[in-house]
């Protein structure tokens, strides 16, 4: 009888034990549609599917293995050094609890509790474009990773200010990642004319890419990408957008035409972001020249210094197949010598991306930035490409080497560290001027009150959304009520632009 007691006990034990553990319902779901399904799904980059319990269950074992090895997800960036919007990494704890549920034998649990599975969208997110083209259709036309380079004229005949980019491709399957830049010139639309889409540097683009500017980057899974906060890119009338595809290897006789959206601001956006690489191996590297001999394992130096208050936006660093890690951190010219860590990357060149700041870095002018680059050029490194190992020194293609850290910057305005990227809805921080409106929605012909807080007195103009002023006011006091009566309006949705002469704001008026 004892016995049987204790058989009980156990066998209770051992159910409380198994409802409490790690299942697919309860934890692994979650973890694998926040980090993998962006690119495991139908129709995605991805050679297979991770969009439901027979999915995972099917290849848990390779789950498993990729994740303690940490190829999978791809994120190169430390994030015990530093953390960036929308980190697709898994914590070691969820590492370990995965792990635990396939030794378990992947339960699935409560199929009621099953978190839903993300929906995602091959169609536009940004509903009205101000330009919208496709690239020309593109065959693949081998299996290895393929550059190609596509220019857009962009139709404008004033400047304007990029506030949203969104890339759409016909054929998630075989892009890899995207980048897009701005030339004014039309040189570098020139060079693509004449070479059919491909540079040297193993079509990366190489020395050529000094004469067009960065602007943003597509990687699978990604939306649109948005500058908040009024800041945004200058891109001059008559530029052309250059796009740079990089199609993913075994993609041969794939066809692909990838569409390109662009919205502009509708007010003037007071911050045009400066795009640039500060840490170049051709200017300030440390005890150059770079090279890396054949056999060994070299770690190079670049540093530069800041010479007026900036804010970090975000970074890119970019170095080639003998790249294994990049440190990326500044000291600050205080007494302390205080270090502020940008980035810890375990590059991978086949996965690179622009890193944004959950929050904007302020580096103060004095401060130096300082690249920690380490390159392995063994047999060791599975992406060394010659066998046995040669020589290797600075250069645009893919077989030399680089060590550049790129930066999206502006300079530094007051607040500008306590921006909130990740905040929703986003209020507007400034030193020269803010403002509240009320009420909102309204009908026409009623009264609205601005709440100004301005260094002066503000002028204000009502515009319609597709820029056309309608009426303007001037506020009689830098600070406090302003009182507009409203003219006749349809119902829709209008603006105000509230403005001194050191800085401008936008509130969103909606007429019912």
């Amino acid at each position: 009888m004892k016995n049987f007691k204790l058989l009980i006990v156990f066998l209770f034990m051992s159910a409380m034990a198994s409802a409490q553990g790690v299942t697919y319902s309860n934890t692994v779901a979650g973890l694998i549609y926040k980090n993998c399904t962006s690119c495991h799904r139908e129709g995605a980059i991805a050679p297979f599917k991770m969009q439901n319990f027979d999915d995972v269950y099917a290849y848990r074992n390779a789950i498993v293995e990729s994740i303690k090895g940490g190829k999978m997800p791809p994120w190169s960036p430390n994030t015990s050094y530093t953390h960036f919007i929308n980190e697709k990494a898994l914590a070691q704890a969820d590492i370990a609890k995965i792990e635990q549920w396939v030794k378990d034998g992947a339960p699935r649990g409560d199929i009621s509790t099953e978190p839903k599975v993300p929906e995602f969208s091959n169609k536009s997110q940004i509903e009205n474009p101000d330009f919208s083209k496709k690239t020309q259709s593109y065959t693949i036309p081998e299996n290895t990773d393929d550059f190609h380079f596509f220019a857009l004229e962009s139709g404008l005949n004033e400047n304007a200010f990029i506030k949203q980019i969104e890339f759409v491709p016909s054929n998630r399957k075989v892009v890899h990642h995207i980048f897009i830049y701005i030339d004014s010139t039309g040189s570098f639309k020139k060079s693509i004319d004449q070479s059919g889409g491909k540079l040297p540097g193993n079509n990366w683009g190489g020395n050529a890419l000094s004469s067009v500017k960065l602007i943003g980057s597509w990687l699978p899974g990604g939306g649109s990408n948005s500058i908040k906060y009024d800041m945004g890119f200058r891109i001059p009338k008559n530029s052309y957008y250059i796009i740079q595809i990089h199609y993913a290897p075994n993609s041969k006789n794939q066809v692909d035409a990838t569409t390109l959206n662009v919205a502009y601001s509708r007010s003037t956006a007071r911050r045009n972001m400066k795009v640039a690489p500060l840490i170049d191996n051709t200017v300030n590297l440390v005890g150059g020249p770079l090279s890396i001999p054949a056999n060994t394992v070299r770690t190079h130096t670049a540093k530069y210094r800041v010479t007026q208050d900036i804010s970090l936006l975000s970074i890119m660093p970019h170095m080639h197949l003998l790249g294994k890690k990049m440190k990326v951190y500044a000291i600050s010219p205080n007494s302390q010598g205080d270090i502020i860590p940008l980035i810890e990357d375990n590059w991978d060149f086949h996965w690179q991306e622009i890193y944004s700041f959950p929050k904007m870095i302020h580096l103060k002018a004095g401060t130096t930035i300082y690249a920690e680059a380490t390159y392995d050029n063994t047999t060791a490194n599975a992406d060394n490409p010659s066998n046995p190992p040669k020589d290797v020194v600075a250069g645009t293609t893919t077989f030399s080497e680089m060590l550049q850290v790129f930066f999206c910057y502006d300079t530094y305005r007051k607040g500008d560290e306590e921006i909130d990227f990740f905040a929703e809805p986003l209020p507007f921080k400034s030193i020269n001027i803010s403002c509240t409106l009320l009420p909102n929605p309204v009908r026409s012909e009623d009264v609205v009150t601005l709440n100004i807080n301005s260094t002066e007195a503000p002028d204000i103009s009502l515009y319609s959304m597709d820029n056309k002023l309608i009426k303007t006011y001037k506020a009689t006091d830098a600070i406090g009520k302003c009182n507009i009566n409203l003219p006749p309006l349809s119902a829709g949705v209008y603006f105000f632009r509230i403005q001194n002469s050191h800085d401008a704001v936008t509130r969103k008026l909606i007429v019912n």
